[in-house]
């Protein structure tokens, strides 16, 4: 949860991951093993980071490589149920492992795959079953022009039964084999709040679908943080600890991440002890799952967060209590967290280990395990002095050494942990040293690495496209580590998408001579912008710099049809320009008016709304909307097959009727992109309401309130359009996770706590309201509109009583009580089922706000930039109290330049005023061309609001 504040940032914990092997063959650069493949005799392996071609000839196969074949067929059968049998698969055997002699000699293959046509069969084969479903997803893209995303963004658009009949296979056996090799070897998913964002409430179904997704992806290192409730709570048992005794410790299903992480402790709780047996029992398919595909499974270890019924147990054990965070009142923040140095630590994570291998198995000879456990967390270490910092992470990496040492004792399989093991790797997320950067300065950070061996620690680069570390350190210092794309947080529904800072950032990091060894995706939340993971998830496979604006129509096609029309391309185009070219380095949280808690200003409500992130010609975005709208009805395009909105593996009959409007894809992407542009055109209505109120004019507050829950309403019938921006499924999915209706009704109360409130309580109101705030049909025209509807009848009260100064603290109580109260009304029904057509609602939405984009579009004329039309700075000075403390922003100045505007009313008019050229009247007052804190351009509309908290 980043912010200006570091104790907010909970997307990007600090990871800690513990991985061990029987061997590590020396060399003199970073060595990892490719991960999935059977290991040689000895289970050393090395890493060959040079671009390699896969081999022509294909070694028998082992016992695994024929399990891992299998899986490949299994998601084949998903995903082709028609054609399955027309395709072979491969994986090798073994992979040579020698280093090479010289520093100049040829390295040996590094993981890879390789698809071809026979003319009667598709070949499939690759290092590892990974391998091989990922060069099933290239052939599919590259020569059948398929398209493939999660269920609720559409689904797949794949080949149609003519691509796959005898003349079909001989035009794909005329196309050459298509051949990639990673550019690096590992490849990491989720990030460590993903689980209780998106995933709190799948079932088997679902999460057997993301695992097909992941594999065709190329991840081959994702976390598996499910079940470990339940193995908890054995080991807790075992030192007399009652399940009753951890009510107040286990957090509620949508904020175990947390809980986890020692942010929080008992939120939103009790946690079913039905759930916590549904949630082991599916991690068992999970990493078997994974395992079976090639990938390693990233389980959870000790992170130090205890239960105050061990402490009671255990009085004399070391222990301090975390900080607070989120603002959290004492019922549910600061647990206790047991000091790295007190034997208990050892003790209790050996324990936890040995209980989970016992319940989820190991992993398969030869293969390293990982542990992931996070320690500090957005808490500060008692000190900066190196020599404390390196003493806590050597001790900390001693306990885990000395932890697994117990445990290969214990294991089966000694090959693949034993006492001697002396290749344990921390890999830790190095988002603390981003949040938090005024700590960790270079003595600290260099301290904090140096307390464990040099090639025993790789670190994870998070916001590595905003904000990348291994840049400012020099590479850490020499330290292996992992690019990592972040993307989403909270899980928000923004278009946004920052893929040529990704490029060009993760380009820089590969030829800059770094000590880079992946690639990493670790969204908060997923199922929003499928595009972006598209791209980025190439990336590793992408030896050279691919043309964004290529791909981009080469994305188009394949998301609609090869013969899509030449407007959906130009979509994209205008798309590709604006909502996924921000290089701001900012934070993409919503902060957009329908989700805002509503107030005068953003210095008013906290850090999480009334504050639009807008980077680009917000009229582009409208042209590209009108653009999509015109295909759909002109019936233009798909010659594939259509999706569908519940499983990448399904897909509808190549009927070619409906054309583009008969697509998922398409219909996702229409509402998607309607929804932003009306979620952007918001902004005015809500100035348009300060202004009236400060004017004390009661005329313009209700005119401007009424046109705003208009907007609400219209908004709310453009998401119900599509499954995918709807609460009902959701709804159903949390209440379906319950064994009665009292945990049904536990588990409703915990999505809409999360969507709204997050953290806010009873005894107080947290920092991060609204900070996972949603554009679902339901939430949209239920509690965001009636939120507002309450504070514009708020105004009008105190106007109409006469009332001389804004009542923002009485506001702020009434407002919380609401969505408490919206939080606990379970069982209100919403619809499951999308009603309407997005390409006919979206045709009257634009004649309906942007009346003269489309009567210049029906007379031919050019289509202009649009801004939004913002009130002029005459009548925001007059609007303003005197003495008002203006809210602190850049605002732009002329020849280019940006003055910063803060201060009373009266020091913020020497701001400099420009007046549009060539226009009369009232259109020819001064404006402001005014930017958000991040030095973005808004627009003409002036933003400036006053701090009336």
């Amino acid at each position: 949860m980043p912010s200006g504040s570091p104790s907010l940032a909970t997307a990007a914990a600090p990871l800690l991951v513990l991985a061990c092997s029987s061997a590590i063959t020396a060399m003199p650069e970073p060595v990892l093993p490719v991960l999935g493949a059977p290991a040689s005799e000895d289970g050393s392996q090395t890493l060959p980071l040079s671009i390699c071609a896969a081999p022509c000839c294909i070694p028998p196969s082992s016992p695994r490589s024929q399990e891992q074949e299998a899986a490949v067929q299994g998601l084949l059968h998903r995903l082709l149920p028609e054609h399955a049998s027309l395709f072979v698969v491969t994986v090798q055997g073994q992979l040579a492992t020698a280093a090479p002699a010289t520093a100049g000699a040829e390295r040996p293959p590094a993981a890879w795959f390789r698809a071809w046509c026979d003319g009667s069969r598709v070949h499939l084969s690759g290092s590892s079953g990974v391998e091989a479903a990922t060069g099933l997803h290239w052939f599919l893209k590259e020569y059948c022009g398929a398209s493939i995303s999660w269920g609720a963004t559409g689904g797949a658009r794949l080949p149609s039964d003519e691509c796959f009949s005898p003349q079909g296979l001989h035009r794909l056996a005329q196309l050459p084999p298509l051949c990639r090799t990673r550019v690096v070897p590992l490849q990491t998913y989720q990030n460590v709040v993903t689980s209780s964002y998106s995933m709190a409430w799948w079932g088997w179904e679902r999460w057997e679908q993301e695992i097909d997704w992941m594999a065709l992806q190329g991840i081959n290192l994702p976390l598996a943080m499910a079940g470990q409730e339940w193995i908890w709570a054995r080991v807790y048992a075992s030192y007399g600890i009652a399940a009753e005794e951890l009510e107040d410790f286990f957090a509620g299903p949508a904020f175990l991440a947390w809980q986890r992480m020692g942010n929080l402790q008992g939120y939103a709780g009790p946690l079913p002890r039905s759930y916590m047996e549904q949630q082991a029992a599916l991690q068992k398919r999970i990493v078997a799952r994974m395992r079976a595909l090639g990938m390693t499974p990233v389980l959870p270890a000790f992170a130090g967060f205890v239960p105050a019924a061990l402490v009671r147990r255990f009085p004399s054990a070391a222990v301090s209590r975390a900080s607070r965070w989120g603002g959290l009142p004492d019922r549910y923040c600061c647990p206790y967290m047991l000091d790295p140095l007190d034997p208990l630590f050892q003790e209790l994570g050996a324990a936890f280990i040995r209980e989970q291998r016992a319940t989820f198995g190991w992993e398969p000879a030869g293969a390293r395990s990982y542990y992931a456990a996070d320690t500090f967390n957005e808490m500060r270490p008692q000190s900066s002095d190196p020599a404390y910092l390196a003493s806590i992470s050597a001790a900390v990496y001693q306990v885990l050494l000395v932890t697994l040492g117990v445990l290969g004792m214990l294991c089966t399989q000694p090959a693949a942990m034993s006492a001697a093991d002396a290749g344990a790797v921390w890999l830790m997320q190095a988002w603390l040293f981003f949040s938090d950067h005024g700590f960790w300065g270079p003595d600290q950070i260099k301290a904090l690495l140096g307390g464990v061996p040099r090639d025993r620690v790789i670190l994870l680069d998070l916001f590595a496209e905003a904000h990348p570390q291994w840049s400012r350190t020099g590479s850490f210092y020499g330290v292996p580590f992992i690019w990592v794309h972040l993307h989403n947080f909270g899980g928000n529904s923004d278009m946004y998408g920052a893929l040529p800072a990704a490029l060009e950032g993760f380009q820089r990091a590969l030829g800059s001579g770094s000590s880079v060894v992946g690639l990493g995706l670790a969204p908060e939340g997923i199922e929003q912008n499928p595009v972006v993971y598209d791209f980025v998830c190439e990336l590793p496979f992408r030896p050279e710099v691919p043309s964004l604006e290529a791909w981009f129509d080469d994305y188009a096609r394949r998301r609609y049809g090869h013969q899509a029309p030449p407007q959906a391309l130009q979509a994209w185009q205008l798309l590709r320009e604006t909502v996924y070219d921000c290089r701001d380095g900012h934070v993409n949280t919503v902060m957009d008016i329908p989700s805002s808690r509503p107030g005068m200003s953003r210095a008013e409500i906290g850090l999480w709304g009334l504050h639009p992130h807008l980077w680009y010609d917000p009229g582009k975005v409208v042209h590209a909307w009108r653009l999509l709208a015109a295909c759909g009805a002109t019936g233009g395009g798909s010659s594939g097959s259509g999706g569908s909105s519940s499983r990448i593996g399904r897909r509808g009959r190549d009927s070619g009727e409906g054309g583009l409007a008969s697509l998922p894809g398409y219909r996702y992407d229409l509402v998607d992109v309607g929804r932003n542009v009306l979620a952007k055109h918001s902004t005015q209505m809500w100035w348009d309401i300060v202004v009236g109120y400060y004017n004390r004019d009661a005329g313009q507050v209700a005119g401007a309130g009424a046109r705003l829950l208009g907007l609400l309403s219209d908004l709310d019938a453009l998401l119900a359009t599509h499954p995918g921006f709807m609460m009902g499924p959701r709804v159903a999915e949390a209440r379906a996770a319950g064994s009665t209706p009292a945990e049904a009704d536990l588990h409703e109360r915990n999505l809409r706590a999360q969507v709204t409130h997050w953290g806010t309580s009873p005894d107080g109101d947290s920092e991060v309201h609204d900070y996972a705030s949603k554009g679902w049909a339901g939430l949209v025209g239920g509690y965001y509109r009636e939120r507002w509807a309450q504070w514009v009848a708020w105004l009008l009260r105190g106007l109409r009583e006469g009332q001389p100064h804004y009542d923002a603290a009485g506001w702020r109580n009434h407002t919380v009580r609401h969505a408490l109260t919206w939080a606990q009304e379970v069982r209100t029904p919403f619809p499951l089922e999308p009603k309407g057509d997005p390409v006919a609602l979206s045709q009257a939405l634009l004649a309906k706000y942007f009346p003269e984009q489309q009567q210049q579009q029906q007379q031919g004329r050019e289509q202009p930039a649009l801004h939004p039309v913002g009130p002029s700075a005459d009548a925001v000075h007059a609007a303003m109290p005197a003495g008002a403390w203006v809210e602190a922003v850049p605002v732009a100045a002329e020849g280019g330049a940006a003055a910063s505007v803060g201060g009373t009313k009266e020091e913020a008019s020497a701001v400099l005023l420009r007046k549009p050229a060539g226009e009369g009247g009232a259109a020819a007052e001064a404006s402001k061309e005014c930017f958000s804190e991040a030095g973005l351009l808004l627009g003409s509309g002036c933003l400036l609001a006053t701090d009336v908290s």
